[in-house]
């Protein structure tokens, strides 16, 4: 922040970037495995679109309501597939861990500046806060990230891995373009960064 500035308008990422291709497409094919697997009877094509059309809303019915039942046209209801059975999974515990050693490695990219906040002569910070953002903000695997610790290096210090409230999706505090800004910065805090002009 400049001197005698009011807002901070330049934010400087600790760590690198990175990019898990582990979304909710890979969520949805997931479901649609366990769907196809659990049938008596083998789908039509017309059957295969119904699927698609609505795996999204099984999905978050799953997950809202720690079970889904998926029900085809005619009535035709399918085995009810239930939450902790689905987190169970082998697929979906291998996506769970691939998520969260790509959070420890961008931890790693930054760890000079961790460790400089980490042993600050005052105030020393004991955690890394984390604000998920997009639509997987309030999947349960945030649950098991905030029951991690991290070690800083050379200090040894444990940080606790802290995940606050995800960004909501509406939000009279939020400029429009703040989903796809929280998801470039890695989360934000609700007032901040606001879209400030360029100053000449």
């Amino acid at each position: 922040q400049p001197d005698g500035w009011a807002n901070i308008d330049r934010i400087k990422p600790l760590g690198h970037p990175m990019s898990v291709m582990r979304a909710g497409d890979y969520i949805d094919d997931l479901l649609k495995e366990i769907i196809e697997g659990n049938a008596e009877f083998r789908f039509s094509e017309r059957d295969q679109i119904e699927i698609e059309l609505n795996i999204r809303r099984w999905k978050e019915d799953m997950f809202n309501f720690q079970e889904t039942v998926p029900t085809l046209s005619g009535g035709r209801v399918l085995q009810r597939i239930m939450l902790h059975r689905f987190e169970g999974t082998q697929k979906f515990m291998s996506m769970q861990q691939e998520l969260i050693d790509a959070l420890f490695s961008v931890f790693e990219s930054a760890r000079k500046e961790i460790e400089f906040f980490a042993t600050a002569s005052q105030f020393p910070h004991g955690e890394i806060e984390l604000i998920p953002s997009g639509g997987g903000a309030k999947l349960p695997i945030f649950g098991e990230i905030n029951r991690l610790r991290w070690e800083s290096l050379p200090s040894r210090r444990n940080l606790r891995i802290a995940v606050k409230n995800p960004v909501p999706e509406i939000a009279s505090n939020y400029a429009e373009n703040f989903p796809q800004l929280a998801v470039a910065l890695g989360g934000a805090i609700e007032d901040i960064p606001r879209v400030i002009a360029s100053r000449n």
